[in-house]
């Protein structure tokens, strides 16, 4: 009979189940047993120290003698994920994409980063490529720029065992059709409600405001304009003058407000659905010498629109926690997919919200959102 094969039961156990001699076995294979001893001999009296390698040295040559050598470490398994990003340009989606990647480095995700453009019929494009690939796919996030337009190729993957995740917007009306591990979304409502309420004070409950929206498809943009719309309500002396979409853009923001800077000789308040237009507004006031005459309120609070929050180009701004957003998003899939964690255990729905910070804040409150921004926590 083999000697290796019939090695004594109860020897085998004793081993096993021996948690000290399993890490003296450990730190052996790490220092040899000669800086083992030394290490050992420093800590111990005489006759502890040689009772101690005396075990260490019997019980190493039995383990060889049995061949219970030590197991070698399987490499962790990696993931892959692909996430579809509504627009690249739009600082927000940049910190939630550099989130995923953080992440996914500390933990065994592999990223592929779509950008969409905000063109919905590209990311439908983008959305159809990766679900023919869907056996290289553990996981799939999706920040949608409209809604219902790539239900057929989300089903394709879910079907295929692709893990599917909602980000910010939703990807159909009725999450419950489709069978997505979870949605994470901040209140676009309260976000909305609680700048235009800043910026109604600030201008004294009257005068001239423009509301420029993001993408009208996208259901974050259409919750801040519902709560934009709830608040100015209350004020009979604010006159709404535009609401052009600036579609997440800066460039098309600055030629929106460059026009209703010709065409308006004085606009008091202006509310942006991101922090991004609202600085492409900033722009084209200061190009006229009209900055100070105007107060600019967004929504996102990422780090450089607080520097620019600190300097007083913009007045206030809303955390739309690009992090939570995304890194609620990626543990969620984490704990499903490593720790085993059932679909049923994982809500279907993650708040994710933040403060409300402006001008009168202070300056190291303000700084301590920058660091947190910064480190992929908010």
């Amino acid at each position: 009979m083999d000697e290796k094969k019939g090695a004594p039961e109860k020897i085998k156990n004793w081993f096993q189940r021996n948690k000290d001699f399993q890490e003296i076995q450990e730190h052996v294979n790490k220092d040899g047993l000669v800086g083992f001893a030394e290490k050992q001999a420093k800590m111990m009296d005489r006759r502890k120290f040689m009772s101690t390698m005396a075990m260490t040295a019997g019980g190493l040559t039995a383990l060889s003698q049995f061949g219970f050598e030590p197991e070698a470490q399987a490499a962790p398994k990696r993931f892959k994920a692909a996430y579809s990003a509504i627009i690249m340009a739009v600082f927000w989606v940049t910190k939630g994409a550099e989130t995923f990647q953080h992440l996914g480095k500390i933990t065994g995700f592999d990223f592929d980063i779509f950008d969409a453009t905000a063109d919905a019929g590209k990311q439908r494009s983008q959305i159809d490529l990766i679900a023919s690939k869907a056996d290289e796919y553990d996981v799939v996030f999706i920040h949608p720029a409209a809604i219902g337009a790539y239900t057929e190729p989300v089903k394709e993957l879910i079907s295929k065992g692709v893990v599917v995740v909602d980000i910010d917007t939703l990807l159909v009306p009725d999450l419950s059709t489709i069978d997505i591990l979870t949605f994470t979304e901040p209140d676009n409502i309260f976000m909305g409600s609680q700048v235009t309420e800043y910026l109604c004070k600030k201008i004294g409950y009257k005068g001239n405001l423009v509301h420029t929206q993001g993408q009208l498809t996208h259901t974050g943009a259409q919750g801040r304009a519902k709560g934009f719309r709830q608040t100015v309500s209350k004020y009979p002396d604010i006159k709404v003058i535009d609401e052009t979409p600036g579609e997440w853009s800066v460039d098309k923001t600055r030629q929106i407000w460059d026009s209703l800077l010709v065409k308006y000789g004085r606009i008091d308040g202006g509310f942006f659905h991101n922090d991004d237009m609202a600085l492409g507004a900033y722009a084209a006031l200061q190009a006229v010498d009209r900055a100070q005459d105007t107060v600019l309120c967004g929504v996102d609070a990422m780090a450089p629109a607080l520097r620019q929050l600190k300097k007083g180009h913009i007045q206030a701004t809303v955390f739309n926690p690009a992090c939570r957003v995304h890194g609620y998003a990626f543990w969620a899939a984490w704990f499903h997919l490593v720790n085993k964690v059932k679909k049923s255990k994982i809500p279907s729905f993650i708040r994710c919200d933040g403060p409300v910070v402006t001008v009168d804040s202070t300056p190291e409150e303000i700084d301590s959102y920058i660091w947190c921004n910064e480190h992929y926590l908010i």
